[in-house]
């Protein structure tokens, strides 16, 4: 079942600014647009405030019509509100925001009178992959219905709960004495996630077919956008990362740079110049783009397996850094184990009790796990074990004979699914600590893509994950490729397979390996909505507790199919509808 090997001489250990190098590995060629975004920013709402922001000066601008587009990848869901853009203050404010629940909504009131309010019936709920998002306004249209308009993945949102607009009425948008923000509101309400090729249009209202565009495969592609941003507009490229203060440069040729607050430059995990992009690359200096597996904010933990004390992972810097909500609590990656291929990722330890390696989507990774028939796992402990777990032997102890870990050891971890003897090899700090040979149960649940990168902290521990976001640690093992969308080669998608029911309105997530149309439960056909099924880039997650439209029973396994034609590879993230 496993076999010792003893430690080799350490890897080569390096650093490198602003993350790739030749931490980055290549892979599978990937597919993408003309017009290739190379870098996104880091906001971590999570526990800090970065922001963007710029006063106009001067004169007004034209406060009737503008458009406001970006790419934007999220890390939170049902946490608080997050403004992407903001022009606010006491009486006078617009917001465009992402709320906890996944709806978008916008708004413009001047002098304490609303000017137009938009708001989705549709979530977006999706922490995997990309999503494009725009705000088009023209107050000045002499239909209600085309004065404000909000566009997702390149289509127009219809179902609204609130849509309303007075024409020819001003916003706080291109009002000189009002600073616009991106990543907060006047009372704080941090995005967090990542944004990607900003841009503010004064006097247009635009499509989506400026900034977009779809490729041969029917995927929404990045385009470049070469009209006029107006005298008061902005794009923000963020291809200058010479600095903190240089992400704010503004590219539209108007000379508007933002000021920049909050964010870090420097060599390392703590970087916000990020190399997750839209578009899925290998560039010419050897990094790649695309998108970059994180920690998954649509997994959550189960209270009722603490007693009902919450087990939900804290997330932030991205869904890089895990914490545990003070019980045993577990992070599972967005991406599952590929099928095939070698692949290398690092995490950096930030204290004692901590175990990481890989395994299926339970809800906890301890030794006191009550739902045993769900859980399968390897992974090497802080306490100098490579513990494994089946559902007929949880907590098997492989050896104790590995080095203990601690706060500021990084733990690689390499799976070799390319061999005839297929592995998982346990590093620290470049030294190889442990093969283990996956058993052929594991090399099921891989099969079936139910198997993750996987972290498990108590009291409030820390972890702060790496797939190759930024360089590694240690020199992965030759051969070795990151978990990001470039270098997946199986674009298959699950078309049926088993969950297992949480209890819990917030409920089990289901990696189906691509996006689902539809979706039967033990034989019967289910609606995907806010309030029973909600659709991910790679799968899909149960919103409800039991019940008929949700089975969703503590336990009980649920078998199910979906249809589907975009694989996760491609996918951007999903919409909803409500």
């Amino acid at each position: 079942m496993f076999n010792w090997n003893k430690k080799e001489k350490p890897f080569v250990s390096y650093l490198g600014m602003g993350g790739g190098g030749l931490g980055l590995l290549g892979g599978a060629a990937g597919g993408g647009g003309s017009y290739l975004i190379s870098r996104s920013v880091r906001f971590d709402g999570s526990t800090s405030s970065p922001t963007m922001t710029k006063t106009t000066g001067g004169s007004d601008g034209n406060r009737k019509t503008f458009t406001f587009a970006c790419w934007a990848k999220k890390s939170s869901i049902d946490e608080h509100y997050e403004d992407l853009l903001s022009a606010y203050n006491v009486s006078d404010q617009f917001r465009f925001i992402w709320e906890p629940n996944g709806n978008l909504e916008a708004y413009s009131r001047v002098g304490g009178t609303t000017t137009f309010h938009i708001d989705t019936n549709d979530r977006f709920r999706d922490c995997s992959a990309w999503y494009h998002i725009m705000l088009a306004v023209d107050l000045t249209q002499g239909s209600a219905s085309n004065r404000v308009k909000m566009y997702v993945n390149g289509s127009q949102i219809t179902s609204l709960t609130t849509h309303t607009a007075a024409i020819d009425s001003n916003t706080n948008i291109n009002r000189a004495s009002t600073a616009h923000v991106i990543g907060k509101s006047g009372d704080s309400s941090h995005f967090d996630g990542y944004l990607a090729d900003v841009h503010l249009v004064e006097g247009l209202q635009l499509d989506p077919s400026s900034f977009t565009e779809t490729d041969d495969d029917g995927i929404l592609q990045p385009k470049e956008y070469t009209g006029s941003h107006g005298s008061n507009g902005w794009w923000l490229k963020f291809t200058d990362g010479s600095s903190a203060s240089a992400l704010g440069t503004d590219s539209s040729g108007n000379g508007n740079n933002l000021t920049v607050s909050g964010f870090t430059r420097s060599a390392g995990v703590d970087d916000d110049w990020m190399l997750d992009s839209p578009s899925m690359y290998l560039d010419d200096d050897g990094s790649i783009r695309g998108n970059y597996c994180t920690l998954d904010a649509n997994y959550t933990g189960d209270a009722a397996e603490n007693g009902g004390v919450d087990n939900t992972a804290l997330l932030k810097n991205g869904n890089l850094i895990h914490k545990s909500a003070g019980n045993w609590t577990g992070s599972v990656g967005t991406f599952a184990i590929p099928t095939t291929g070698k692949w290398y990722w690092e995490v950096e330890c930030r204290g004692t009790n901590t175990n990481m390696g890989i395994g299926t989507r339970v809800s906890r990774l301890h030794n006191t796990i009550r739902d045993s028939n769900e859980s399968r796992t390897v992974f090497y402990s802080f306490n100098g074990n490579i513990y494994y777990g089946e559902p007929s032997s949880w907590n098997q102890s492989a050896t104790s004979s590995v080095n203990t870990y601690t706060t500021g050891d990084h733990i690689g971890f390499a799976v070799d699914m390319d061999s005839a003897t297929k592995t998982i090899k346990f590093y620290k700090d470049g030294n190889l600590e442990y093969t283990y040979n996956l058993t052929s149960t594991m090399l099921t649940a891989i099969a079936n893509h139910e198997m993750f990168p996987m972290i498990d902290t108590y009291s409030g521990v820390e972890a702060n994950a790496n797939f190759g976001q930024f360089a590694y640690q240690s020199t992965p093992p030759s051969g070795y490729k990151n978990l990001i969308n470039y270098n997946l080669t199986n674009t298959t998608i699950d078309t049926s397979g088993t969950y297992y029911g949480s209890g819990l309105a917030d409920g089990p997530t289901v990696f189906c390996n691509g996006v689902p149309t539809s979706i039967t439960v033990d034989g019967g056909g289910k609606t995907i909505s806010p309030s029973t099924y909600d659709k991910l880039a790679y799968g899909f997650k149960v919103r409800a507790t039991h019940a008929s439209a949700t089975p969703n029973t503590r336990g009980t396994g649920y078998s199910w199919t979906i249809a589907g034609t975009i694989p996760f590879k491609n996918a951007r993230g999903q919409v909803t509808p409500g």
